[in-house]
């Protein structure tokens, strides 16, 4: 298991925080590619015989049914962060 020493828990945590939305923003991603993308795309190569263009097009759908949920995340400015050091005019 790996030991996270106590001069790297800050960086650690640092870190988490800022991958936690990243992981979290590709997940509906994932769903909505497990749930029907790949399974309309196999019908539509496999069963429907269709061209190669029109299973194209049929996979790329679920960027469709995606945007309404990524510009409503994007609205939101929630995973708008501050990532550069506080004060640097200061030092």
């Amino acid at each position: 298991m790996l030991e996270i020493h106590s001069e790297n828990k800050a960086v650690h945590g640092r870190i988490t925080k800022l991958t936690g939305p990243i992981i979290l923003q590709n997940l509906p991603s994932a769903a909505v590619n497990s749930a029907d993308v790949v399974p309309l795309g196999f019908l539509a190569a496999a069963a429907l015989k269709l061209p190669p263009l029109w299973v194209y097009f049929l996979l790329c759908t679920d960027e469709f049914v995606k945007r309404p949920w990524a510009i409503g995340h994007y609205r939101s400015r929630k995973w708008l962060q501050n990532i550069t050091r506080e004060n640097v005019l200061d030092e």
